[in-house]
């Protein structure tokens, strides 16, 4: 009777039955709830967001956000209409993942979510679920820095959210009104007015949606009924007349613009709302924010959002202070060479403080310095020392100095990872929640409670987010026949009327009930006599110290067990319960008795996931690149699949990775290693990894810090730097006189020096000896003459011989100049052995003439073009390089087309035309062992390293550093290196040829010893053939002949080539006149048998190198004969 319309908030199936009936009759019906599925023949006007404008708004703030990959939770029966064009997503630049949160528990579906490493949420439920879905994600620490979330309820932010905005979570949601307007007057007054009719004290904030779209309908049929004249009339259900202006009504309602307190209500020809704007708010530290709105179909963000929930680095280490522990080593550390006395950080200099000072300046943070001289080892007994120590300690905080939940933040930051608490038991419930709400309550976080109340507290809500807890309990609640706990239990039940169970009995509670049994049991013991005491004298009770110390000795049983003290009052032998918090709740896992700790099962150490915990039992997807040695194609005859098909070094050193830690693993090839575009859209492996559609990521792949944005890199596996693969020129043959080359020039220039010299000294040493003076003929014994063996050419000749090694008959007498002359050997044995051991090496070594040796050389070449791999870092260091030249030669490399796609094609350039190509010293070594005819140019331009790519914040990331450092450690990865370079696959190949190449000198190494002989005889020839004219010349004008005759007579006798005596040519007279003179002189005048002692020692004479002449010849002819002695 009377309706001209129906404003219905219930939603669900009654909803659903008052549709039905508006169609039918025809009447207006606004709806203020969500309602995904309507048709265009439904008498409906929908005040809620359109499905269509949701979807819009969340998929350009997804873009914005930069999401590569996230998971829509819903609740159950909650229609996934308003996110359907997010779900289509993941077909073609996002991984989506849904789940379902059904029944009244979301922990266990949100558990599973944290375990498969999801950190991106676009949570669509009811907004009477919010509180539940909120509260269950922090139970479970879901609520940390790398979490990020957005809601699609427009009532987050009616919520009370500052118990969730201390964990750093990026939480983003919508709202419908307009807040920050403070002259919008109409919400203010609606407030108002709500208060006043209700009795509460709602701010506009707290405003539900529902209550907002309510008053909202209000005004559109207000609104309507202002222009459009209606006659209610009395409608029947059962016969199925429709109302006569339901339909005029309704249409001027879809057309007619009105304002209301959620902004303009707009709505298209089936009633659905469009042109909706949203308030874009965040969750921060301070509170709720507006970052931005949607409007006209547009998203306009006032600040840069946090991409992907990660901390930047402004808000992880600006402003922050850090003790950094240096060691006094050159060139890492020294202390500062100063005349004035230097304090603090000024005290030191070196490699690392330049370094730190770097770092600082690019992240903001103030440092300490403090000196370490110890590393840091640990024990056989499992202690560290030195700078890991100091490291691994913890720090003591004072909870009352400062705010709890601000320390708790800061040792959140600084990575403090394991605490013990010691506060009151009043003060643990605030502890526990602090630490939850700043996210510190995750597997990683360690806490040991030192207060005996910890376990009597509800712990249920801190059980689900993986932390180890450990506390201490007095009384042991697992010996069920403790009939004295339990009935002071129950007594205590029935006293208070509570319901009290023995778990929750506070450890003062009990130990009030032991203080009882201990007197009562003195009490038994001791006859004590009551009396009145008086405070103003000093009167002692004259009982007291009987009954105090039967106390001390007296041992009873309580409900905290023994009760034993010693000769001060102090109890001892105390027995601890140790407990600790499993997801099943409160578990004892030992006790503490007889001053030794028992534990029933394996504490996790130090908060750590264990590799077992972590990695066992999971199946990772690795991808991997077909690039040699990393990565092959398995060479066989049979058809393989899955792992079998590949091997190679990272398909080794995984597997040796996955023996370590115990899971299994799936390959895919991926040869587009990754990079950012100017767009800052990621590509290959790094996509791969972000979208989460892999785990790893292992081959070459270079740690650079693009990548290292996008994210995150294991400990590197191996070091390397860019270098120069280019051709080897054919090898050059030794110089002709190379031999020469073994001393430089100076030294050849010293050596001939200090002959001369040494030759001039000789000649004086030997004249001033007195020995060196000797008769020329010693049958005479007073000889008017002496004779020295010391001319210039005699010691030259000794000279030159020493260092020919073939020494001379000129032998010192005196001291003086055999000194000189053993000095002398020595110095030229030192110089031969040089000599001929460097030689060797001069006459076998075949050089490569390069035609450039450096960068800046190649660069300069003009005949030569150079390139790198299209996509990969060794193109990213010359494009990103602040050298000139490095930057001239990428701009060549680019306008040229110079780059290439892969290693191989660049190989095969170098090895085929005048192509240098730029890359990495590993991949370098691989190919030069099995291309002979390719070398490497120059030293490295750079130094990185190679690493195991892997998603940002992976929770594998630290078992698989440990497992990495335990091969290097162990020596595993260079056997796997030696393996896939110098063995497997063609390895080797040129070390071998190498080592052939050693081989006999031929002629071209020899070629300039023989020329040195050849040319050396010739001129010994022609001074010899000189020498014959000469001899001839004076022969012919001493004898009266012809020269031509002299010299046909010489020739005749040399070219007989027998006999060694040639006899001397001279006028028979002179020979007569020479034999008498001597005959006569000696008494003889057997001038016969003289004359052929003569012609016997004529050729000696003649053929002498000394200075003596024939008349000595004669002389010692004359003594034999008289067998002088």
């Amino acid at each position: 009777e009377g309706v001209i319309g129906i404003i219905d908030g219930t939603g669900g199936r009654s909803s659903e039955t008052v549709q039905a009936l508006c169609d039918m009759l025809e009447l207006p019906h606004i709806s203020i709830e969500q309602n995904d599925l309507y048709t265009d023949d439904w008498f409906v006007l929908n005040m809620f967001p359109s499905p269509t404008a949701y979807n819009m708004v969340l998929q350009k703030l997804i873009l914005h956000k930069e999401w590569r990959n996230f998971t829509v939770l819903y609740t159950k029966g909650h229609s996934l209409v308003r996110v359907s064009e997010l779900l289509q997503m993941g077909n073609d630049t996002s991984v989506v993942s849904v789940r379902e949160l059904s029944g009244s528990d979301y922990r266990d579906v949100l558990i599973d979510a944290k375990h498969k490493g999801y950190k991106n949420f676009v949570v669509d439920c009811p907004s009477r679920y919010l509180e539940q879905v909120l509260l269950h994600a922090q139970q479970v620490g879901m609520m940390a820095e790398e979490h990020s979330y957005i809601f699609v309820s427009p009532d987050l932010f009616t919520l009370d959210m500052s118990r969730y905005k201390y964990g750093g979570v990026n939480m983003t949601g919508f709202r419908l009104v307009e807040l920050q307007d403070k002259d919008n007057e109409k919400l203010w007054n609606f407030t108002s007015t709500l208060n006043l009719e209700t009795g509460k004290t709602f701010k506009p904030e707290q405003l539900k949606t529902q209550v907002l779209l309510i008053h909202d309908a209000v005004e559109v049929f207000a609104a309507a009924f202002k222009k459009v004249t209606v006659q209610p009339e009395t409608l029947i259900c059962d016969n199925y007349q429709a109302w006569s202006f339901g339909s005029t009504l309704l249409n001027f309602m879809k057309t007619n613009r009105v304002e209301g307190l959620t902004r303009s209500l707009i709505f298209d020809g089936v009633g659905q709302r469009t042109d909706v704007t949203f308030n874009i708010l965040e969750l921060t530290s301070a509170g709720n924010q507006s970052i931005g709105n949607w409007t006209n179909n547009e998203l306009k963000i006032n600040r840069p959002l946090v991409a992907d929930a990660e901390i930047t680095q402004e808000s992880a280490l600006r402003n922050k202070s850090l003790k950094v522990l240096i060691s006094l080593a050159p060139p890492y550390g020294y202390l500062r060479e100063s005349h004035k006395k230097l304090e603090g950080n000024d005290q030191y200099e070196g490699f690392t403080i330049d370094l730190i000072e770097k770092l600082s300046e690019i992240l903001g943070f103030s440092y300490e310095f403090g000196v370490e001289m110890d590393y840091g080892s640990k024990n056989e007994a499992g202690e560290w020392s030195g700078m890991a120590l100091e490291l691994r300690e913890e720090t003591m905080i004072r909870m009352h100095e400062v705010r709890l939940r601000d320390v708790l933040i800061d040792a959140k930051h600084k990575g403090y990872k394991n605490f013990v608490v010691d506060c009151p038991s009043r003060y643990l419930e605030q502890v526990l929640l602090h630490a939850q709400q700043v996210g510190m309550m995750a597997e990683e976080h360690s806490y040991i409670f030192v207060s005996p109340d910890l376990f009597t507290l509800d712990m249920s809500r801190y059980k689900y987010g993986g932390v180890n807890m450990t506390g201490f309990r007095l009384v042991e609640l697992q010996d069920k026949d403790n009939e004295k706990l339990w009935n002071f239990t129950s007594t205590l039940n029935l006293e208070t009327g509570k319901t009290f169970k023995p778990e929750q009995l506070k450890t003062q509670v009990l130990l009030i009930h032991d203080a009882v049994e201990v007197f009562a049991a003195a009490f038994k013991k001791v006859t004590v006599q009551p009396e009145t005491l008086i405070c103003d004298n000093y009167q002692a009770w004259s009982f007291g110290s009987t009954l105090l110390n039967f106390m001390k000795t007296n041992r009873v049983e309580g409900l905290t067990r023994s009760l034993i003290f010693d000769g001060v009052g102090q109890r001892t032998d105390v027995t601890f319960n140790i407990l600790e918090l499993t997801s099943a709740g409160n578990q004892s896992i030992g006790n503490w008795t007889n001053n030794e700790l028992k534990i029933n099962r394996p504490l996790v150490a130090d908060a750590e996931i264990t590799q077992e915990s972590a990695l066992r039992n999971k199946s990772l997807k690795v991808l991997i690149s077909l690039a040699p040695p990393y990565g092959y194609l398995r060479e066989s005859h049979k058809k393989l699949e899955g792992n079998d098909q590949y091997e190679g070094f990272t398909i080794d050193l995984i597997e040796k990775l996955s023996e370590i830690l115990g899971f299994s693993y799936e390959f895919g090839v991926e040869m587009d290693y990754g990079s950012k575009n100017e767009a800052g859209e990621w590509s290959g492996m790094a996509l791969e990894l972000r979208e989460e559609r892999a785990d790893l990521a292992i081959c070459d792949l270079t740690i650079t810090a693009v990548r290292q944005s996008g994210i995150d890199f294991s400990t590197p596996f191996m070091t390397l730097g860019i270098g120069i693969l280019y051709k080897e020129p054919s090898k050059q043959p030794p110089e002709m006189f190379s031999f020469m080359a073994v001393f430089s020039k100076e030294v050849w220039y010293y050596m001939m020096l200090i002959q001369l010299a040494l030759g001039a000294t000789m000649i004086f040493v030997g004249r001033i000896s007195n020995k060196e003076w000797q008769n020329p003929v010693p049958c005479i014994e007073s000889p008017e003459e002496l004779n020295n063996q010391f001319s210039f050419a005699n010691s030259v000749w000794l000279i030159i011989g020493s260092v020919m090694q073939q020494g001379s008959e000129i032998a010192p007498i005196a001291l003086g100049p055999r000194m000189i002359t053993s000095v002398w050997w020595f110095f030229t044995m030192v110089m031969v052995a040089s000599y001929v051991g460097t030689l060797v090496a001069f006459l076998t070594v075949e050089k490569n003439v390069l035609p450039f040796n450096t960068v800046k050389e190649l660069y300069e070449q003009k005949s030569i073009f150079y390139g790198a791999k299209e996509k990969g870092s060794t193109k990213q260091f010359f494009e990103n390089s602040t050298n000139p030249i490095y930057q001239a030669m990428f701009k060549k490399m680019k306008a040229h087309n110079w780059l290439v796609k892969e290693n191989d094609i660049g190989v095969k350039m170098a090895e085929t035309q005048q192509y240098a190509f730029f890359m990495e010293s590993t991949s370098l070594d691989y190919y030069k062992e099995r291309h002979c005819d390719l070398l490497q140019v120059g030293g490295l331009l750079d130094s990185k390293s190679y690493g195991i790519g892997m998603k940002k914040k992976s929770p594998y990331k630290k078992y698989i550093d440990d497992a990495l450092l335990k091969l290097k450690e162990n020596g595993e990865i260079e056997k796997l290196r030696n393996i896939w370079w110098k063995e497997k696959r063609g390895g080797g190949k040129c070390g071998e040829k190498r080592d052939a190449d050693q081989k006999q000198l031929g002629m071209k190494n020899m070629l300039g010893a023989f020329v040195v002989l050849g040319v050396g005889c010739l001129i010994g020839l022609f001074i010899s053939i000189i020498d014959m004219l000469w001899g001839v010349f004076k022969r012919s004008v001493k004898y009266s002949t012809t020269f031509k005759y002299e010299l046909i007579e010489e020739l005749k006798f040399a070219l007989k080539f027998s006999g060694h005596i040639k006899p001397v040519k001279r006028p028979q007279k002179a020979i007569d006149d020479s034999f008498e003179a001597l005959a006569k002189a000696e008494g003889k005048d057997d001038i016969r048998s003289l004359h052929s002692i003569h012609s016997c020692d004529t050729h000696r004479t003649h053929h002498s190198h000394s200075s003596r002449h024939s008349s000595r010849s004669l002389s010692v002819a004359f003594a034999k004969r008289r067998s002088y002695s």
